[in-house]
């Protein structure tokens, strides 16, 4: 199922109950990835090896297609075509895809093999579609590398070596923002799409996600799993803190800052936070976590920010 709600009031609107493949060969039997068309008309839910297109806000489906594994999907502009990512980048005209849904119309980005990572890696797309990053799951590649996509011309444009990458942004400028997990540490950086190179160091925290404005960004605030405090008695008299990790850490809630100065302007709580999405007007910040979804407004922040 998919769920929808009233922003304004967080009242549940209904489930999409997505169909089943008794009843349409190609049908969505678990949703990986959505998407809003520009003009909030059309709902698109991608699947394990299936694409699904809904009607808003009556909720009325209107067609099942072949895919791949869609993990990441994304509208064009002018909400005619779907791109995405599967174990390669695609792009899908929807009317297209409509006529021959038993089919995988999806028209593939070239070189296919540079795209390809079995589905685990990430994708950002900048505003307006020009660029699409992508990159193979931390684990697949031993330097670390980022694919960059001329949306246009459907080829690669470059290749940028970059370690660790586990998640990707772009700034209103079409900056592209990386969040990576090197020895020691996680670290967020912008790097220039010319060159390639590093412009900043924003923090050392993972996945961070920019307002559309650009002057707002938040991440992920990562704690440890547990501390143990130990308090050593005399002669040594001193207390230690002792964070134990277990080889991985979690998010705790939402950091907000401001992009000009790095200056923090606020911490939001949300345990065991998996995900964070900025409306389009930038006033709202919602949070998704394993039991709940939060949304924050930061008006009066961002205001604040910009001045």
């Amino acid at each position: 199922e998919v769920g929808l709600w009233r922003i304004s009031t967080g009242a549940m609107l209904y489930n999409l109950h997505l169909p089943s493949r008794a009843t349409y060969p190609n049908a969505v039997d678990f949703p990986l990835s959505l998407a809003f068309s520009p003009d909030d008309n059309l709902l698109a839910v991608g699947g394990l090896s299936q694409l699904s297109l809904w009607e808003m806000p009556s909720g009325k489906f209107r067609f099942s297609g072949s895919s791949g594994h869609v993990n990441r999907l994304h509208f064009s502009d002018d909400g005619k075509k779907l791109y995405l990512k599967t174990d390669h980048l695609a792009v899908a005209e929807i009317a297209e895809q409509e006529r021959q849904q038993y089919r995988n119309v999806a028209e593939a980005f070239q070189p296919v093999d540079q795209g390809r990572d079995n589905g685990g890696g990430d994708s950002a797309f900048s505003m307006p579609n020009r660029w699409i990053a992508s990159c193979p799951p931390i684990w697949q590649t031993k330097g670390g590398e980022i694919s960059l996509w001329d949306v246009e011309r459907k080829q690669l444009y470059k290749v940028i070596c970059h370690d660790g990458v586990q998640s990707m942004d772009f700034t209103s400028a079409s900056q592209l923002v990386t969040a990576s997990i090197r020895p020691g540490s996680s670290v967020t950086t912008v790097l220039d799409l010319k060159t390639g190179r590093e412009l900043a160091r924003l923090c050392q925290l993972g996945h961070a996600v920019f307002s559309p404005t650009g002057e707002v960004f938040a991440t992920l605030k990562t704690v440890p799993r547990s501390v143990n405090v130990i308090r050593h008695p005399p002669p040594r008299s001193y207390v230690e803190v002792e964070k134990t990790l277990r080889g991985a850490s979690v998010f705790g809630g939402i950091e907000l800052w401001e992009t000009r100065t790095g200056r923090k302007l606020a911490e939001l709580p949300h345990d065991a936070l998996k995900y964070l999405q900025f409306s389009p007007n930038g006033e709202i910040i919602s949070s998704v976590g394993p039991e709940s979804i939060k949304l924050w407004q930061i008006s009066k922040l961002t205001r604040d920010a910009v001045k």
